[in-house]
């Protein structure tokens, strides 16, 4: 029978949990509230599509942590911690079930699993928050840029999982539980109360236990506050990915009058999904510590950016509507210019974003406006501006002459010849660059050599638009586009074959913005599928080592990781993969319209990857793009190793070994 002050007690700690429950609740709520009002500041995004595709994208991605494991020590932590938070949160629902509503669910064998699963998910919870402090305290890990709201968090979760063990151990200790061993932590902890007064273990269960309630609930009206955000940002985030390859830009509609500013100048032209990234974003370094430009000493970190833009939002979200003039400019004030424009679009900071922040459409977008509204951009990009729309190349060079190269080789042009099954398209660099139009002569000869039934558009063809629409000019990109539209829709073009990944890019996800649905290959696929159905023989074991540079627009933007390597093995060669290679593949600093751009600050790019190459002690250093073999041929020329390491086209290799 309940002593009076029993009955007290458990009055007054169900109305202390019910207040902090009340409390807890009103704080998130209000919290998420707060950030969903700042969100909506952004434009539409469209990313309503396709529910169970993202469904289940989100639930394997989240369940099996793909791409955190990708680096071991944090992906553990965070699995730790992760299946830890989950575990014991569906297990106190399950307690909270039977305490309240009375569902008798744990009894028999499952209670003493229960224990046990519930005890083993605190440690390994505990173990994964031992290992973030060590991180971040102890081995002060360089890109985890600590902040008191982190250790905030810790200590909020580490005070919960030990209060909850010290309950556990109290209430063993109490009752004598005959089934303790089921709940080892709390069993083995229980042997320190041993030997003390039952009335003291009562009370001070009673304690400890209101402490673990309050601590539990202060950690659920902190999350919209903290970095906590990110287990409701997250999961949102990933499942409003965009589906499209990510090396395609959106499209800017000039023909919307209602659009009154072009491109991204202040924080309501980004879209609510741009927004939404800010408080995703977990500050875990990854981005960063695989980007070229912060790499190299450039003035863009894509952690710091976005978070800048996070700072700026929730400073946005303070002000009433009339005094938003106020705030500062986005690009000078929050967003450095030089660092919009040290970006290569390489795709290494989203593709390593565990949960799909989209760096570089923010990029463009903002890049877009300094161009279209502002026409502030590095001044040697007016000459390649005007080179594009007067002539068709970023060189300048006459329209009439971009198929000399071809002069003497068994080539059609459709104009004279009529269309073939494939368009070649050459590309400007193939056209205009003189290393580059000997890897167009090996392309002309694989394909007179397996049959192919192909034609060029000769002086009809035009710059793609790859680095005007990268670069911000969107009005220039367009421009090319329609050209080019016309051109391939008058002659009924369906294949199109091409050794420019920044062309197979552009022409493969992004023309069909234009209506233009072509079948686009790139060469080592082409080649790579020619060989294999034996049209034609190439020479095995030519010997030799060689290393591979991964093309960002063909590997990270487009996947295509296979092809070149399948190639590279049927030649016969020895292929030792560089520092970063796949996936991981360090950019060559050309992309993104940098190419045509002086590199002012920092260190060169394609020096530093010029040197991850050379590490490996190559003969050859291949590639499979036009920007990738000049970049890595200047960086192998300014090392004074050209006379010792051959740099070249998987093309051209090929062509070696048919003849």
């Amino acid at each position: 029978m309940n002593t009076g002050r029993e009955i007290f007690w458990n009055i007054s700690s169900r109305g202390m949990i019910y207040l902090f429950s009340v409390m807890a609740f009103a704080a998130f709520g209000y919290g998420m509230y707060r950030r969903y009002s700042m969100w909506r500041l952004g434009q539409p995004a469209g990313r309503n599509d396709h529910a169970w595709t993202r469904t289940k994208f989100t639930l394997n991605l989240i369940l099996g942590h793909g791409r955190i494991l990708r680096r071991s020590q944090p992906g553990l932590m965070h699995l730790l911690i992760f299946w830890g938070m989950v575990t014991l949160f569906v297990g106190t629902t399950i307690v909270a079930l039977q305490a309240n509503l009375g569902m008798r669910l744990l009894q028999g064998r499952f209670y003493l699993y229960f224990k046990l699963v519930m005890d083993t998910a605190g440690l390994g919870l505990l173990v994964g928050l031992l290992i973030s402090v060590y991180r971040r305290y102890l081995q002060k890990d360089e890109g985890l840029d600590n902040q008191p709201g982190d250790g905030a968090v810790l200590a909020l979760l580490t005070g919960i999982i030990v209060t909850g063990f010290f309950v556990e151990s109290l209430r063993i200790a109490s009752t004598g539980d005959p089934w303790g061993a089921w709940s080892p932590v709390g069993n083995i902890l229980a042997g320190i109360f041993h030997g003390t007064a039952q009335n003291k273990l009562n009370s001070t269960h009673k304690i400890v236990w209101v402490v673990h309630a309050a601590l539990s609930f202060g950690l659920i009206g902190y999350v919209p506050y903290s970095k906590m955000i990110h287990i409701i940002t997250a999961p949102l985030n990933t499942y409003f990915r965009s589906l499209k390859p990510t090396g395609t830009m959106a499209l800017l509609d000039f023909e919307n009058d209602g659009i009154k500013r072009f491109g991204v100048g202040a924080l309501e032209d980004f879209t609510w999904k741009d927004l939404l990234d800010t408080d995703a974003c977990v500050r875990c370094d990854r981005c960063q510590s695989n980007c070229p430009a912060y790499a190299t000493a450039k003035p863009l970190s894509p952690k710091k950016l976005i978070q800048d833009l996070r700072v700026h939002m929730t400073e946005r979200g303070r002000l009433i509507p009339d005094s938003r003039n106020s705030v500062n400019n986005l690009i000078g004030d929050i967003i450095e210019e030089d660092a919009l424009w040290a970006c290569t679009t390489c795709g290494s900071c989203m593709e390593q974003c565990p949960v799909f922040v989209e760096h570089i459409p923010k990029i463009v977008g903002m890049r877009r406006n300094q161009v279209l509204m502002e026409s502030r951009f590095p001044p040697e990009l007016n000459s390649v501006f005007r080179n594009m729309e007067y002539s068709g190349n970023p060189w300048g060079l006459g329209q009439t002459k971009r198929a000399d190269w071809a002069n003497g080789l068994e080539v059609k042009v459709v104009a004279k010849d009529g269309a073939a099954e494939y368009l070649y398209w050459v590309g400007c660099a193939g056209s205009f660059d003189d290393r580059n139009m000997r890897v167009a002569t090996a392309m002309v000869g694989i394909l007179n050599h397996a049959g192919v039934d192909f034609a060029i558009l000769g002086s009809e063809e035009k710059c793609c638009g790859d680095s005007a629409r990268r670069l911000g000019n969107e009005y220039l990109f367009q421009s090319l586009v329609q050209e080019n539209m016309k051109t391939l829709r008058s002659y009924g073009i369906k294949k199109v074959i091409t050794q420019c990944p920044h062309c197979f890019n552009t022409l493969k996800n992004e023309y069909p913005q234009f209506g233009g649905n072509f079948e686009v290959v790139h060469h080592t696929e082409f080649i790579a599928g020619l060989i294999e159905m034996g049209k034609i023989k190439v020479k095995g074991g030519m010997g030799g080592t060689i290393t591979y540079q991964d093309p960002c627009y063909l590997g990270r933007h487009n996947g295509i990781y296979r092809s070149p390597r399948e190639i590279i093995n049927i030649l016969g060669f020895r292929l030792v993969e560089m520092r970063g290679s796949s996936q991981e593949s360090f950019c060559c600093g050309a992309g993104g319209g940098r190419i045509w751009m002086e590199e002012r600050l920092g260190d060169r790019i394609n020096i530093r990857r010029t040197e991850d190459a050379l590490g490996t002690s190559p003969e050859s250093i291949a590639t499979a793009c036009p920007y990738c073999l000049t970049m890595m041929e200047d960086g192998v020329k300014l090392k004074d190793m050209d006379d010792q390491v051959r740099t070249v086209d998987l093309a051209e290799l090929v062509i070696e070994a048919i003849r």
